[in-house]
């Protein structure tokens, strides 16, 4: 059996915080930039990160201490001429059935389907009281070009592990 190797990008472990997305924004973009990718899929990946990374602060529930996970983890990995970006925090359990009715809908549409939903949402939007108004998943999905994978791992009766994994290939696709 062969080994597929991967090239870890950019990885982080812990508290967030807007001054670390900052940081590791700043970071992955020097390391894109140094990968000299075409740039489209530069500014796609980063606008994946950037959204990810804000939904996990914006969202993110403090969590006590003896926890299988960190309060995030990040990865940002190239394998097989596609990055791979892992995304994981804790939500309330409440919250997890509408992030996956949210994920399904954006999951079961094409370009043009997400193009038209992401209209749509822009023309209703409200901002909540998290400072976001319900775009996020719709425009990591329309970046990547590819359907989104989640989980949910259980943790008591309140709390799940949320993991977000998105890839988007390498070299740009033609629409």
């Amino acid at each position: 059996m062969f080994q597929v190797s991967a090239q870890n990008i950019i990885s982080f472990q812990g508290e967030l915080t807007f001054e670390i997305i900052e940081s590791l924004l700043n970071r992955a973009k020097q390391e894109l930039d140094s990968m000299k990718l075409d740039l489209v899929v530069q500014k796609r990946l980063y606008s994946i990160l950037v959204e990810s990374l804000e939904n996990s602060v914006k969202h993110r529930i403090t969590v006590g201490v003896n926890r299988n996970h960190y309060p995030l983890e990040m990865n940002l990995l190239l394998q097989n001429n596609q990055f791979l970006i892992t995304v994981c925090n804790y939500i309330k359990q409440s919250n997890a059935e509408l992030i996956s009715q949210k994920i399904d809908e954006v999951n079961s549409l094409n370009r043009d389907g997400l193009n038209q939903l992401y209209r749509s949402s822009i023309a209703k939007a409200r901002i909540s009281d998290k400072g976001g108004a319900g775009l996020g998943i719709i425009e990591m999905a329309r970046n990547s070009g590819q359907k989104i994978n989640y989980k949910f791992i259980q943790e008591g009766s309140e709390l799940v592990f949320f993991i977000l994994e998105l890839s988007l290939l390498k070299c740009a696709q033609k629409n």
